[in-house]
């Protein structure tokens, strides 16, 4: 009875609250629509974003690859450098040296130590490449830890003789490609004393393995900056490889034993001088020198020996230089100043500085010398002999006064006459005039009578006039 009266009075309730229950019906399904349709947007929307984030990271990353000054060397860890870094194993007073970077300056200096135990004493300057982005090179007071004969770099290069100077900062040579000496960035060695790493502190293999060997761990380097002084030593020059060169992936310092640039020295190349009294002439003009890369280094021969063109004598002059690697070569030549009509200056084919068993590196200057036994003095007109005022004017240095008459009576005139038969029959036929005659001859043509004797029939002299440079 009751429920009867519970259901009839349900349905009375609906019938009158029809439009009411319908409506909160459809609300409820709309809302619920609602939030299904909602959830999947959000959903859809978060994927999105998570994308776009994604490709946007990928691309600042991309442009951080690419932007040279946006990476540092003091960003870089590799696994090993997550190890602690050696501790310092010797008393203060018993480190051999202190190193100084100027930074702006891009020069390293070594100092020693004094008698009260400061290092006050420069010792050695090096040229050095800092950071592009200067900042990068952080200033202070550090101490050396690490060391590694090859060291993989920030970029995925490999440098030799790296000592750590602090985190990511390394003294270390010009990177390679590979970790290999040949494998070297030839246009990065140029740019030795400039700006040019990513942070360290660049050296030739020279001088970086000078710090490897000769610094030991714990060594103190000071990064600073000094725009009006390099350093007490100054600033060193650096040696330029053509970018041409065969031999540019290697460092020309490295002592490497398969270095190329082992094989090759500088070189000069010269001629010999014939000139009449009055003439005038610049000696360095008829010389050219390279130094061990191929480079022109003219202006730095050093020119020991005097002529006087006022004056008719035979003079020594030796011209001589040293490149930026050390290494030498010099050249001797003669300068005849002879009295004659005719104002014209002859030399001689040219002639080379003596090689040390090595080459320079120009194709277009081979050493030569030594394959060629005799260098002729060429004239283009007869020989005039002295006179007896010329004979007794004074020399300018030694050894004209000696070697003149031995050597000017030999020019073209005399000596195919003399040499021929008639010095030899005239010598029994005659006692006492034939000694007179012949003595001289003896005597002045021994030095040099190879040449006359052998050259007269093929002609060398007139052959060797058309070679003259000027």
């Amino acid at each position: 009875m009751n429920l009867k009266n519970i259901l009839r009075n349900m349905t009375n309730y609906f019938r009158e609250n029809l439009g009411l229950i319908t409506a909160i019906v459809v609300t409820a399904v709309i809302l619920i629509v609602v939030i299904i349709a909602s959830s999947a947007l959000l959903e859809k929307n978060s994927t999105h974003v998570s994308a776009k984030n994604k490709t946007t990271h990928s691309t600042l990353s991309n442009e951080k690859e690419e932007t040279d000054t946006s990476l540092s060397d003091l960003e870089f860890t590799l696994p090993e450098d997550i190890t602690e870094e050696t501790e310092t194993t010797l008393p203060a007073g018993d480190y051999s040296y202190l190193i100084k970077v100027n930074r702006v300056a891009n020069c390293v200096t070594v100092y020693r130590q004094d008698e009260n135990g400061e290092f006050t004493i420069p010792y050695k300057a090096m040229a050095c490449s800092v950071g592009k982005n200067i900042e990068n090179t952080p200033l202070g007071s550090f101490k050396t830890s690490q060391k590694y004969t090859w060291r993989l770099m920030v970029d995925d290069t490999y440098s030799q003789y790296a000592t750590r100077i602090y985190g990511g900062i390394l003294f270390h040579s010009i990177p390679c490609f590979t970790p290999n000496s040949g494998d070297m960035e030839g246009e990065e060695f140029n740019k030795l004393g400039s700006n040019a790493s990513l942070g360290c502190v660049r050296l030739t293999v020279a001088d970086a393995k000078w710090i490897y060997d000769n610094c030991a761990y714990g060594t103190q380097v000071i990064i600073y900056d000094d725009k009006e002084n390099p350093g007490p030593l100054g600033k060193p020059s650096v040696i330029k490889i053509p970018s041409d060169s065969l031999y540019k992936g290697w460092d020309p310092t490295d002592p490497d034993p398969n270095n190329p640039w082992n094989t090759c020295e500088p070189s000069i190349e010269g001629v010999d001088i014939t000139a009449p009294v009055g003439s005038k002439l610049d000696l360095l003009s008829t010389i050219k020198a390279t130094d061990t890369c191929g480079n022109d280094i003219t202006s730095s021969v050093k020119i020991t020996g005097t002529v006087d063109f006022k004056q008719s004598g035979t003079y020594h002059v030796r011209y001589s230089v040293t490149d930026l690697l050390n290494r030498s070569a010099s050249l001797d030549v003669i300068v005849k100043v002879v009295k004659s009509s005719s104002s014209k200056i002859t030399m001689s084919e040219k002639k080379y500085s003596p090689s040390s068993g090595t080459m320079p590196a120009t194709v277009e200057f081979p050493n030569e010398y030594g394959k060629k036994d005799v260098h002729y003095d060429n004239t283009t007109q007869p020989y005039i002999p002295p006179t007896e005022e010329q004979t007794t004017e004074p020399m300018t240095t030694e050894p004209p006064t000696t070697t003149e008459p031995l050597t000017t009576p030999v020019p073209e005139t005399p000596a195919p006459e003399t040499t021929t038969v008639p010095p030899t029959t005239p010598a029994p036929t005659t006692t006492e005039p034939a000694p007179t005659t012949t003595q001289p001859e003896i005597i002045t043509t021994e030095p040099e009578t190879v040449a006359p004797t052998e050259q007269p029939t093929t002609v060398p002299i007139p052959q060797d006039t058309t070679i003259p440079v000027i």
